[in-house]
């Protein structure tokens, strides 16, 4: 469990970007135990909102911690939970924004399913969807994925499905001119990418 949180860095620089950013509506895809959550938290005003998206599939122990760490929290009314996974979230999302019962999201961070990341980051960029604000920030964990998708790293093995999917997100963010993107070297490596 432990090798799945994020570290004190990430949280503070997250912290640090959306409090920079002023961002209002913060959208997490992938809480686990509410760690990275709690922490952007932090730097939301008091008229913000900070949406959680998470299924916690066969993660039962962290949704428990989860729920314990947010019920705590002093900003606890700010957060809006979706238990489902955010394929299945996003018309809802969508649905909220279209129809102005909710603003579009100033910051996005995403540590989910390795998968589907292109998937979210296609319908968050969508521009009928509306989901982002005009100068949004989308920031992605884990995009060095343990140096597997750097090339030729000796002993590195880059076969596994995982490692295919976070190379294949990996470039597909490079080339999307709608966004500017920066890959940074912290912990696992972050991807930030902010609407141009």
């Amino acid at each position: 469990m432990s090798h799945m949180l994020s570290g004190t860095l990430n949280g503070q620089f997250l912290k640090m970007l959306v409090a920079m950013s002023r961002s209002k509506r913060v959208l997490e895809i992938g809480s686990y135990t509410g760690y990275t959550a709690v922490s952007m938290l932090e730097a939301l005003p008091d008229s913000g909102e900070l949406v959680c998206v998470d299924d916690f599939s066969d993660e039962s122990p962290a949704e428990q911690i989860f729920d314990q760490v947010i019920a705590q929290h002093p900003k606890h009314k700010l957060v809006t939970v979706y238990k489902k996974g955010a394929l299945a979230a996003f018309p809802d999302l969508i649905a909220d924004v279209t129809a102005n019962k909710a603003p579009p999201f100033d910051f996005v961070f995403i540590d989910a399913d390795k998968q589907e990341q292109i998937d979210y980051v296609s319908t968050l960029l969508a521009p009928e969807n509306k989901l982002l604000s005009e100068h949004a920030s989308v920031v992605v964990d884990n995009t060095l994925w343990y140096s597997k998708v750097l090339p030729r790293l000796p002993g590195t093995k880059r076969h596994d499905k995982t490692t295919k999917c976070i190379d294949r997100f990996n470039k597909f963010v490079v080339a999307d001119h709608r966004v500017d993107v920066v890959m940074l070297n912290v912990r696992d490596g972050l991807t930030i990418m902010r609407r141009r």
